[in-house]
């Protein structure tokens, strides 16, 4: 990939996003004790209340992020077990969580699953009164008897309900610059064959978030270090780099190279090209 390639890709990714306008969510302080707002925390999301942009209103004094990231996987779960409080060395609580899970949904469909997920939930206050939960992120985990799987998977897979997944909106605008890219999860991301990484981005890179070394959000770079990504209660937003947990990676489209000899492209002096990336204008 030439220079000029990788330079007008870059920009068609950007004139994409910047047509995105940024939204904000609201945060909230409430009272409870620590382990009070982890079980109110469980009970909402498990009834689905994550996947309702209009129900953040509930989630959000229980959390330290105003924004929370479009999932592109939901658990299904039978129920969970809160533990006793602890505490952390640097005047943080944590409170376990046993999660039975019985369903995964992606993307790529629904899996029957079973065993046992234990989130530790980290908590602080600011002013020795009001407690929120600091870390980590988790992907939601509903009632299976009350979310519907094939319309969970298709809001996954298509972006057509409440929210759209943000490695899909990535991939959409990847393909919207005239990128052919398959799909890959967020997740899967770092791992794949289609983007490298790279120690500092540029506008028009991938921004992968990652916790305990586990890829979970995704965004477009659209300079001034800005961040283009779907969140599930905000929509799509435009965020300063810091605006989720976690280790942040810059990951650079590797064009596609087809160097079959019948691929080639030969110029006007009889010398062998091989074909450029496909361009398109964006309108």
């Amino acid at each position: 990939m030439s220079r000029l390639d990788r330079y007008t890709g870059a920009a068609r990714v950007c004139l994409l996003v910047g047509t995105i306008v940024a939204a904000s969510a609201p945060a909230f302080a409430i009272d409870p004790g620590p382990q009070n707002v982890v079980r109110e925390y469980c009970r909402l999301d498990a009834n689905s209340a994550r996947l309702i942009a209009g129900r953040w209103r509930d989630v959000a004094p229980l959390v330290a992020w105003p924004l929370d990231p479009a999932w592109d996987q939901v658990l299904f779960i039978t129920g969970y077990q809160i533990g006793t409080t602890r505490t952390l060395e640097d005047g943080q609580l944590a409170v376990d969580v046993d999660y039975g899970v019985v369903g995964e949904a992606t993307a790529y469909g629904f899996e029957a699953v079973s065993y046992t997920d234990r989130v530790t939930f980290v908590l602080a206050t600011p002013d020795r009164v009001h407690w929120q939960i600091v870390a980590p992120m988790i992907a939601p985990r509903v009632f299976g008897s009350l979310a519907p799987a094939d319309e969970i998977v298709s809001t996954l897979k298509n972006g057509r309900g409440s929210f759209v997944p943000s490695s899909l909106l990535v991939n959409q605008l990847m393909k919207a610059a005239g990128w052919n890219v398959p799909y890959e999860r967020a997740a899967d991301l770092l791992s794949g064959a289609n983007y490298a990484r790279t120690s500092s981005g540029q506008p028009g890179d991938i921004v992968v978030y990652s916790q305990d070394g586990l890829a979970y959000h995704a965004g477009i770079l659209s300079g001034r270090r800005r961040v283009v990504s779907s969140t599930l209660n905000a929509g799509i937003v435009r965020t300063t780099l810091n605006a989720f947990l976690g280790e942040i990676h810059y990951l650079r489209l590797i064009a596609p190279e087809d160097l079959s000899p019948r691929s080639r492209l030969r110029d006007g002096e009889g010398r062998e090209e091989s074909p450029s990336p496909p361009s398109r204008d964006c309108r």
